[in-house]
């Protein structure tokens, strides 16, 4: 679905935008419920999904997947550390316990896609990836 709606994304129109969105929103929760992937990887999925979008469609804040405050409200509901933790975490990441590292991985993958919706549509995101895009490099 993902793939199909990258694809076809420039000629899909406006009015089927809400319902590809819904599409989506469902088949990552039934994804979920099942187990497949866990509520992080759907989120992670979905700013990825967004990214590949808004390069080739405007914003569109009445449609889930082409908002961007609202994928990056999501990524702050999934965020495992705060970006004061990872800072802080991060200076020596290499002999931090693996728990840790995976931590940080969490919060990398996450906010990497954000930071890519930030720079498609900066007057769309507030501050709150400020911090983050700082103590990025730093991250394993």
């Amino acid at each position: 679905m993902t793939m199909r709606l990258t694809d076809e994304c420039s000629s899909l129109p406006v009015e089927s935008w809400a319902t590809c969105s819904l599409a989506l929103g469902y088949a990552l929760d039934a994804a979920v419920a099942l187990g497949s992937i866990d509520q992080r990887e759907s989120v992670i999925r979905r700013l990825n999904l967004s990214v590949a979008l808004l390069r080739q469609v405007p914003v569109n804040t009445e449609v889930d997947i082409l908002n961007p405050g609202h994928l990056i409200d999501l990524l702050f509901q999934e965020l495992p550390i705060s970006s004061d933790e990872a800072r802080d975490l991060s200076v020596e990441w290499r002999a931090l316990d693996i728990a840790q590292i995976r931590i940080l991985r969490a919060a990398k993958n996450l906010v990497s896609p954000a930071l890519g919706l930030a720079r498609l549509a900066p007057r769309e995101i507030d501050g709150r990836l400020k911090a983050w895009e700082e103590v990025f490099p730093s991250l394993p």
